[in-house]
Protein backbone atom coordinates (compact mmCIF):
# COMPACT_ATOMS: atom_id res chain seq x y z
CA UNK A 1 0.00 0.00 0.00
CA UNK A 2 1.38 3.39 -1.05
CA UNK A 3 1.38 6.05 1.66
CA UNK A 4 1.97 8.87 -0.83
CA UNK A 5 0.13 10.43 -3.72
CA UNK A 6 1.68 12.38 -6.59
CA UNK A 7 0.73 16.07 -6.75
CA UNK A 8 1.66 18.52 -9.52
CA UNK A 9 2.42 22.22 -9.46
CA UNK A 10 4.38 24.63 -11.67
CA UNK A 11 7.65 23.11 -10.48
CA UNK A 12 6.66 19.55 -11.37
CA UNK A 13 5.72 16.48 -9.39
CA UNK A 14 6.03 16.02 -5.64
CA UNK A 15 5.02 13.19 -3.32
CA UNK A 16 2.50 14.14 -0.64
CA UNK A 17 1.34 11.85 2.17
CA UNK A 18 -2.07 10.39 1.29
CA UNK A 19 -3.42 11.44 4.69
CA UNK A 20 -2.40 15.09 4.16
CA UNK A 21 -5.11 17.66 3.42
CA UNK A 22 -2.62 19.93 1.63
CA UNK A 23 -1.07 19.84 -1.81
CA UNK A 24 2.22 20.18 -3.67
CA UNK A 25 3.17 23.69 -2.63
CA UNK A 26 2.73 22.99 1.09
CA UNK A 27 4.72 19.77 0.72
CA UNK A 28 7.54 21.70 -0.96
CA UNK A 29 7.57 24.15 1.97
CA UNK A 30 7.75 21.25 4.44
CA UNK A 31 10.57 19.62 2.46
CA UNK A 32 12.61 22.79 2.02
CA UNK A 33 12.12 24.64 5.29
CA UNK A 34 12.77 23.08 8.65
CA UNK A 35 9.71 23.10 10.87
CA UNK A 36 9.37 21.54 14.23
CA UNK A 37 7.15 18.49 14.32
CA UNK A 38 5.91 19.67 17.70
CA UNK A 39 2.32 20.82 17.75
CA UNK A 40 0.84 23.33 20.14
CA UNK A 41 -1.83 21.82 22.36
CA UNK A 42 -5.37 22.47 21.15
CA UNK A 43 -6.26 23.98 24.55
CA UNK A 44 -3.47 26.54 24.03
CA UNK A 45 -4.79 27.47 20.54
CA UNK A 46 -8.30 27.89 21.96
CA UNK A 47 -6.97 30.01 24.82
CA UNK A 48 -5.22 32.33 22.34
CA UNK A 49 -8.42 32.61 20.31
CA UNK A 50 -10.38 33.57 23.43
CA UNK A 51 -7.77 36.19 24.36
CA UNK A 52 -7.90 37.71 20.86
CA UNK A 53 -11.70 37.74 20.93
CA UNK A 54 -11.75 39.39 24.37
CA UNK A 55 -9.22 42.01 23.23
CA UNK A 56 -11.29 42.80 20.15
CA UNK A 57 -14.48 43.11 22.20
CA UNK A 58 -12.72 45.31 24.76
CA UNK A 59 -11.34 47.59 22.07
CA UNK A 60 -14.81 47.82 20.55
CA UNK A 61 -16.50 48.51 23.89
CA UNK A 62 -13.93 51.16 24.81
CA UNK A 63 -14.46 52.76 21.38
CA UNK A 64 -10.73 52.61 20.76
CA UNK A 65 -11.31 51.30 17.26
CA UNK A 66 -13.97 53.83 16.24
CA UNK A 67 -11.52 56.54 15.13
CA UNK A 68 -9.65 54.02 12.99
CA UNK A 69 -12.90 52.66 11.55
CA UNK A 70 -14.13 56.19 10.83
CA UNK A 71 -10.83 57.18 9.21
CA UNK A 72 -10.82 54.10 6.95
CA UNK A 73 -14.48 54.55 6.07
CA UNK A 74 -13.97 58.21 5.12
CA UNK A 75 -10.85 57.32 3.14
CA UNK A 76 -12.77 54.61 1.25
CA UNK A 77 -15.63 57.01 0.52
CA UNK A 78 -13.15 59.58 -0.80
CA UNK A 79 -11.43 57.03 -3.03
CA UNK A 80 -14.75 55.76 -4.38
CA UNK A 81 -15.98 59.30 -4.98
CA UNK A 82 -12.78 60.19 -6.85
CA UNK A 83 -13.07 57.04 -8.96
CA UNK A 84 -16.69 57.88 -9.82
CA UNK A 85 -15.71 61.42 -10.81
CA UNK A 86 -12.88 60.12 -13.00
CA UNK A 87 -15.19 57.60 -14.65
CA UNK A 88 -17.76 60.32 -15.31
CA UNK A 89 -15.19 62.80 -16.65
CA UNK A 90 -13.00 60.47 -18.68
CA UNK A 91 -15.50 57.93 -20.00
CA UNK A 92 -19.19 58.61 -19.54
CA UNK A 93 -19.03 62.28 -20.57
CA UNK A 94 -17.74 61.26 -24.01
CA UNK A 95 -20.38 58.59 -24.62
CA UNK A 96 -22.67 59.17 -27.55
CA UNK A 97 -25.94 57.33 -27.95
CA UNK A 98 -26.62 55.69 -31.29
CA UNK A 99 -30.40 55.68 -31.01
CA UNK A 100 -30.88 53.95 -34.37
CA UNK A 101 -28.70 51.04 -33.27
CA UNK A 102 -30.49 50.80 -29.91
CA UNK A 103 -33.92 50.84 -31.57
CA UNK A 104 -32.87 48.19 -34.10
CA UNK A 105 -31.38 45.94 -31.39
CA UNK A 106 -34.52 46.38 -29.29
CA UNK A 107 -36.75 45.15 -32.13
CA UNK A 108 -34.84 41.85 -32.03
CA UNK A 109 -34.42 41.51 -28.27
CA UNK A 110 -35.78 38.08 -27.29
CA UNK A 111 -37.00 39.33 -23.91
CA UNK A 112 -39.84 41.13 -25.71
CA UNK A 113 -41.18 37.79 -26.91
CA UNK A 114 -42.10 36.85 -23.35
CA UNK A 115 -44.88 39.43 -23.60
CA UNK A 116 -46.50 37.18 -26.21
CA UNK A 117 -46.43 34.05 -24.03
CA UNK A 118 -49.81 34.77 -22.45
CA UNK A 119 -51.45 35.19 -25.87
CA UNK A 120 -49.81 32.53 -28.02
CA UNK A 121 -48.12 30.19 -25.55
CA UNK A 122 -44.51 29.51 -24.79
CA UNK A 123 -43.90 27.06 -27.65
CA UNK A 124 -45.14 29.45 -30.36
CA UNK A 125 -43.25 32.37 -28.80
CA UNK A 126 -40.07 30.27 -28.70
CA UNK A 127 -40.53 29.36 -32.36
CA UNK A 128 -40.84 33.07 -33.21
CA UNK A 129 -37.70 33.83 -31.21
CA UNK A 130 -35.77 31.21 -33.18
CA UNK A 131 -36.88 32.72 -36.49
CA UNK A 132 -35.98 36.24 -35.31
CA UNK A 133 -32.54 35.05 -34.22
CA UNK A 134 -31.89 33.00 -37.36
CA UNK A 135 -33.09 35.61 -39.88
CA UNK A 136 -32.10 38.77 -37.98
CA UNK A 137 -35.59 40.21 -38.40
CA UNK A 138 -37.75 42.30 -36.10
CA UNK A 139 -39.94 40.43 -33.63
CA UNK A 140 -43.03 42.35 -34.65
CA UNK A 141 -42.62 41.37 -38.32
CA UNK A 142 -42.21 37.68 -37.56
CA UNK A 143 -45.01 37.71 -34.97
CA UNK A 144 -47.35 39.37 -37.48
CA UNK A 145 -46.63 36.57 -39.99
CA UNK A 146 -46.78 33.72 -37.49
CA UNK A 147 -49.84 34.75 -35.45
CA UNK A 148 -53.32 36.10 -36.01
CA UNK A 149 -52.60 39.20 -33.93
CA UNK A 150 -52.91 42.55 -35.72
CA UNK A 151 -49.86 44.78 -36.09
CA UNK A 152 -51.38 47.55 -33.97
CA UNK A 153 -52.09 45.08 -31.18
CA UNK A 154 -48.56 43.66 -31.50
CA UNK A 155 -47.14 47.19 -31.27
CA UNK A 156 -48.98 47.61 -27.98
CA UNK A 157 -48.02 44.18 -26.62
CA UNK A 158 -44.34 44.48 -27.63
CA UNK A 159 -43.87 48.09 -26.53
CA UNK A 160 -41.03 47.97 -23.96
CA UNK A 161 -42.54 50.87 -22.01
CA UNK A 162 -45.69 48.82 -21.47
CA UNK A 163 -43.62 45.88 -20.27
CA UNK A 164 -42.11 47.93 -17.44
CA UNK A 165 -45.43 49.43 -16.40
CA UNK A 166 -44.87 52.80 -18.05
CA UNK A 167 -47.87 54.02 -20.04
CA UNK A 168 -47.69 56.99 -22.41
Amino acid sequence: MNNFRTEHDTMGEVLVPTSALYGAQTQRAIDNFSFSELRLPLRFIHALAHIKKAAAQTNFQLNTMLPLIAHNLLQSITLLSNACNQLADKAIASFTVNQNHIDQALTQNPILITALNARIGYEKAAAIAKIVYKDGRAIIDVAEEETQISRSELEDILNPKNLIGHKN
